[in-house]
C-alpha cells in the first residue's frame, strides 16, 4: 500500500470537516481545521530549521500541541518520539541520543537539567499560522521509512527503541477501523487513558482522526482523582472507550460507573494486558448490548493485532482465560512456535509470533536483537492457537507487565546497582491471585558503607526511571540468597518475602 495515500486521506478527511471538534484534554482543544492548518506550519518549519530525516522528540503529556507535532512530523517525513513530561531529564537526553534526534520539541516546559548543546523549541508558538508558508502536501516517503519510536523499558539496563515502520501504521489503521464496534461517524467521541509514549494511545488516536471523530484524551488530574474523572466521563458523551483492563476494573469498582453516566457508550478496547474473565462479566452484566473487544499485539507490531468480542469468548469457552483475538480476522498472520523456529500443531502451547505488515524490522542499535525465525517475529508471549482463536498465557522471559506498562527487571536492577552503597541487587513482582503484578519489590544487598534510606532510594531513582517503574516495597538484606551457579536465587527471594 502507498502510505501517502493513506495519509493523503487522513488529510482530505481533515480538510473536510474544519469546525469539527478533534481532540480535547486537560480543558484544551482543537477543532480539525485548526489541526491540520498547525500540523502544515509545523511540518514546514521542521525542515527549514533541522534540514534532514532525523527524528524529533515531542515532550509533554497530553497538550494539544503533542497531535499536531505528531501529524507535523508525518507529513514532513520524520519520525516522532514521543516523550511523557513526567519522565525524569536524564532517561528523555538517553532516548534523544539513542534515537539520533535533531531536535526536542516541548508542549510547556524543557525537561531540566538538559544539555546545552540539544536542540529544543517550544511546539506552539512553531505551529502558528503566518509565520511560516504551511507545507503544501505531505512528502513522499516509503513504507519502510520510519513512522514514530517508541521506547519501552530494556533488559539492557536502558530503555529499548521501537522504530515502527509506516507500512504497520497504515496496516494498523486499516485493522482497527474495520472493526464494526469501533467505526465512528463524523462527529462521535472516542475517550482514551494512555498517554501518547504508551503505544495503546495510537488506537485512540487512530480510530478518532480516521473517522472524523472526537478524541477526548483523559488528563493526569483526571485518571488521579475518581470524582474528576466520572465527571469527564459523563460530560464526553463517549461512544467508545479505549483503555488497559486495570483501568476498566477501577471504573467497575463504582457502582456509578454505568449506562446512566455514560449513555452513549458502546464499545470498549482493552489492551495491554491481561483481561481477568471477571471483569469481562462484571462490564457485559454493567453495560448490556455494549461491545468488549479483548485485543493483543506488541509494541514491535503497530500497538495491535488481534480482537475478540468478550461476549462470545465467554459464551464459546465456559470457563479459564479469555482468548485474546481471532486468526481469521488478525491483521498478520499469528502461529505458535516451538524452541527451534517450527510451526506446532493447533492447542499445542509455544512461543507467539507474528508475520505481516504490522510487524518492524528490528530495534534501535544498542537496544538489542529482534528474533526473527523463518519471517515470523518471536514476540516473547507464551500461548497458543487453537479453533481459530489465539491465546497469550504469559512470558517465557523475566519481562513484566504492570498496567499496560513493558517492564524489564534488568533495567530496574541497573538503576539500583549504580546507587551508593548498593552491592547487589534484584527485582521481583508480587502478583495478585489471578497471577497479574500488583507491584515490584527491590532487594538490595549493601556494601561497606551505611544503607541509604529509603526515601533516598526512591528520590534518586526517580530521577533515572519513570514512575510506573519504581519499586512498590524495599528489602534491604546482608546478603542476597544465591543458587549453586552463584546467581540470584530469585525463587527462593519470592518464597520468603512475596508469597
Amino acid at each position: 500500500m502507498n502510505n501517502r495515500i493513506c495519509l493523503n486521506d487522513l488529510v482530505e478527511r481533515c480538510a473536510q470537516s474544519p469546525h469539527l471538534p478533534a481532540y480535547e484534554s486537560g480543558g484544551w482543544g482543537l477543532s480539525y481545521g485548526q489541526l491540520l492548518t498547525r500540523a502544515r506550519v509545523l511540518a514546514a518549519a521542521l525542515g527549514q530549521l533541522w534540514p534532514g530525516e532525523g527524528p524529533i522528540l515531542l515532550y509533554g503529556h497530553k497538550q494539544p500541541a503533542l497531535p499536531v507535532g505528531m501529524l507535523a512530523c508525518l507529513l514532513a517525513g520524520r519520525a516522532y518520539v514521543p516523550c511523557d513530561e513526567g519522565w525524569p531529564a536524564a532517561r528523555v537526553e538517553t532516548v534523544f541520543r539513542q534515537a539520533g534526534a535533531a531536535a526536542l520539541l516541548f508542549a510547556d516546559e524543557a525537561p531540566a537539567p538538559w544539555p546545552e548543546e540539544l536542540p529544543t523549541a517550544p511546539l506552539w508558538p512553531m505551529c502558528e499560522p503566518g509565520i511560516i508558508e504551511p507545507l503544501a502536501a505531505p512528502r513522499p516517503c516509503s513504507p519502510e521509512q520510519t513512522a514514530y519510536i517508541l521506547f519501552s523499558s530494556g533488559s539492557t539496563g536502558r530503555p529499548k527503541g521501537i522504530p515502527v515502520p509506516r507500512r504497520a501504521l497504515a496496516n494498523f489503521a486499516r485493522w482497527i477501523t474495520a472493526r464494526p464496534a469501533l467505526t465512528l461517524a463524523p462527529g462521535e467521541t472516542v475517550v482514551g487513558q494512555a498517554g501518547f509514549s504508551f503505544d495503546l494511545s495510537l488506537t485512540d488516536l487512530t480510530l478518532a482522526f480516521c473517522g472524523q471523530g472526537r478524541l477526548v484524551s483523559l488528563s493526569r488530574e483526571e485518571l488521579a482523582d475518581p470524582a474528576l474523572l466520572f465527571r469527564q466521563l459523563s460530560a464526553s458523551g463517549a461512544a467508545v472507550l479505549v483503555c488497559t483492563p486495570t483501568f476498566l476494573e477501577l471504573c467497575l469498582c463504582d457502582k456509578n460507573f454505568s449506562p446512566a453516566l455514560m449513555p452513549k457508550l458502546r464499545a470498549v478496547f482493552c489492551c495491554g494486558e491481561v483481561l481477568p474473565r471477571p471483569a469481562a462479566e462484571k462490564f457485559l452484566s454493567r453495560f448490556p448490548g455494549a461491545a468488549l473487544l479483548n485485543a493483543y499485539g506488541p509494541t514491535e507490531a503497530a500497538c495491535a493485532v488481534c480482537a475478540v468480542n468478550a461476549a462470545d469468548a465467554l459464551a464459546t469457552f465456559a470457563d479459564g482465560p479469555l482468548p485474546v483475538g481471532l486468526v481469521e480476522q488478525a491483521a498478520v498472520e499469528i502461529a505458535a512456535l516451538g524452541p527451534k523456529g517450527e510451526l506446532l500443531a493447533e492447542g499445542e502451547p509455544g512461543e507467539l509470533a507474528l508475520r505481516g505488515e504490522s510487524v518492524f524490522s528490528g530495534y534501535l542499535p544498542g537496544s538489542g536483537d529482534a528474533r526473527f525465525s523463518g519471517g515470523w517475529y518471536r514476540t516473547g508471549d507464551s500461548g497458543f492457537v487453537k479453533g481459530g482463536h489465539v491465546w497469550c498465557t504469559g512470558r517465557l522471559d523475566d519481562q513484566l507487565k504492570y498496567c499496560g506498562w513493558r517492564i524489564e527487571p534488568g533495567e530496574v536492577e541497573a538503576a539500583l546497582h549504580a546507587l551508593p552503597g548498593v552491592e547487589r541487587a534484584a527485582v521481583l513482582p508480587q502478583r495478585s491471585p489471578d497471577g497479574r503484578v500488583r507491584r515490584l519489590c527491590a532487594f538490595l544487598q549493601a556494601a561497606q558503607s551505611a544503607r541509604l534510606p529509603e526515601e533516598e532510594v526512591r528520590r534518586l531513582l526517580a530521577q533515572r526511571l519513570p514512575a510506573y517503574m519504581l519499586p512498590g516495597r524495599l528489602f534491604w538484606l546482608d546478603e542476597l540468597p544465591v543458587t549453586e551457579n552463584g546467581k540470584c536465587d530469585r525463587a527462593q527471594l519470592a518464597r520468603e518475602f512475596l508469597l
